[in-house]
C-alpha cells in the first residue's frame, strides 16, 4: 500500500517529461487552465502544467524551435476591469507583460464554491484550453492596468502528449531557429517591454482597454534567459 501511494504521489508532483531534458535540452514547465470534461460542464477550470522543449544555446539562454504561430493579439486592459466566470474564446498562449492578474479556478468544484486563485506575475506565460465547461475568472491586481499577448494556438499544433495534468506540444519536426538566419525579421517581447510599432495597432474596446486586430506573423519562439521567459515573433522578409 505504501508503494501505491508513493507512486501516486510521483504521478501526481512530478512529470515524466522532467526526465526527457539533456545537456542540450530543457523543458519549462507553465501553467495551464483546463476544463474536466463535457460530462461535468457545470464544474470551474482546473490547474494543471504544460511543458515546452528548449534547445540549449548557452550557459543562460535556451530558445524552442519555431513554433507555427500564424498571428497574435496585444491587449492592455483598465485596472478596474475585472471578467466574471467565463471560458477562454480559443486554446491560446498568455504572456503577461508589465503587471499580474488573478486567475480563480476550482478543482472538481461548480461555480462559486471553493474557488483558489492563481496569480501570474508580469513576465510569465501560461496556456489557457478551457474552451468548454464553466470557465475561470480573471481578477486585476491593485487596480492596476496590465497589458497582454494573446497568441493562438493552430489545430497541427494542439496534437499532443497529454496526461490530465500535462501536456507537451512535439516541436520536434518544427524548423530551428537561428538567429543569422535573414529569413526572418524578428521582434522581441518580454517583461515591461512592447514594441513602439506595436503600440499604435491598439484600439479602444470600451470598458475592457485596449485590442489590437490579430496582427499577422510567420511563426513564434519562447525563449528563456536564466529564469525568465521571453517571445521572438518571427515575420518573413520580401524577397
Amino acid at each position: 500500500m505504501k508503494k501505491l501511494y508513493l507512486l501516486i504521489f510521483l504521478f501526481l508532483y512530478f512529470n515524466p517529461f522532467d526526465i526527457l531534458a539533456s545537456d542540450k535540452t530543457e523543458f519549462i514547465k507553465i501553467v495551464r487552465l483546463y476544463e474536466h470534461s463535457r460530462e461535468t460542464p457545470q464544474y470551474v477550470s482546473d490547474i494543471g502544467y504544460h511543458y515546452i522543449k528548449l534547445d540549449k544555446i548557452d550557459d543562460h539562454i535556451s530558445m524552442s524551435n519555431i513554433m507555427p504561430i500564424k498571428s497574435f493579439m496585444i491587449r492592455r486592459a483598465l485596472g478596474s476591469y475585472n471578467f466574471d466566470m467565463h471560458t477562454a474564446p480559443r486554446i491560446q498562449y498568455i504572456y503577461i507583460i508589465d503587471a499580474p492578474v488573478d486567475i480563480r479556478y476550482g478543482t472538481r468544484v461548480e461555480i462559486e464554491k471553493n474557488l483558489y486563485n492563481q496569480r501570474f506575475k508580469k513576465g510569465k506565460l501560461f496556456l489557457v484550453e478551457d474552451i468548454e465547461g464553466a470557465g475561470h475568472k480573471s481578477i486585476a491586481v491593485n487596480n492596476e492596468p496590465r497589458t497582454s499577448i494573446f497568441i493562438p494556438i493552430p489545430v497541427e499544433l494542439q496534437r499532443k502528449k497529454s496526461t490530465e495534468k500535462a501536456t507537451i506540444y512535439d516541436l520536434d519536426n518544427y524548423e530551428e531557429y537561428k538567429p543569422e538566419n535573414n529569413k526572418y525579421s524578428s521582434v522581441k517581447i518580454e517583461e515591461d517591454k512592447v514594441p513602439a510599432e506595436f503600440n499604435v495597432k491598439l484600439k479602444d474596446r470600451g470598458t475592457i482597454g485596449q485590442l489590437s486586430d490579430p496582427i499577422p506573423c510567420d511563426g513564434l519562439v519562447v525563449g528563456r534567459n536564466d529564469r525568465k521567459i521571453f517571445l521572438i515573433f518571427l515575420f518573413k522578409k520580401e524577397k
